[in-house]
């Protein structure tokens, strides 16, 4: 486990007195082993701009494995869309990936979905909407296009679009 944490280390800026790269090394170390969410968090907010996919790919694999971390279901189909796609988390290149993959990215994806995890919700509505990497299906992407209205969060934005759901791809 000692060499996947120092993976991705890069001598950088310092945040607060330290060098970034230990910090994210200490977020790194508190999410695999004690189950932070909250340093998982900010380690992905940190890792964002370094597009280190693999880091987080693996950061997060442990994160749901062994804790079921919400974040880290979206987080695993996000880093292999951008993984196999050049760094670009576009959906509907989902179509790149590789069979295999494409099934176990959208398995994280639907376990997300189906813990009503928001941002697994919106992705999978829009695969199924426009068929990425597999066929169109509209009961679904309404079933779940139902759920995101009924948001508290996001309600309002999905029932003004209901008649151009096309809208909604605008958001990630």
């Amino acid at each position: 486990m000692a060499l996947l944490i120092f993976v991705s280390c890069k001598k950088t800026k310092t945040v607060d007195e330290k060098p970034r790269c230990e910090v994210i090394q200490e977020l790194k170390i508190q999410a695999v082993t004690k189950g932070d969410e909250s340093a998982y968090g900010t380690y992905l907010d940190f890792t964002s701009q370094d597009r280190n996919y693999y880091d987080v790919l693996t950061i997060s694999l442990v994160m749901n494995q062994k804790y079921k971390t919400e974040k880290s279901f979206y987080q695993i189909f996000r880093a292999m869309l951008a993984i196999k796609n050049e760094g670009i988390y576009e959906l509907k290149k989902i179509e790149n990936l590789s069979q295999a993959d494409r099934n176990y990215a959208l398995h994280y994806l639907t376990e997300g979905a189906k813990l009503n995890i928001v941002n697994c919700q919106v992705a999978l509505e829009k695969v199924y909407r426009n068929g990425y990497g597999a066929k169109i299906e509209f009961n679904k992407s309404d079933s779940i296009y139902k759920i995101l209205e009924n948001n508290k969060a996001i309600g309002d934005f999905y029932r003004s679009n209901r008649e151009n759901k096309n809208n909604v791809d605008e958001i990630n």
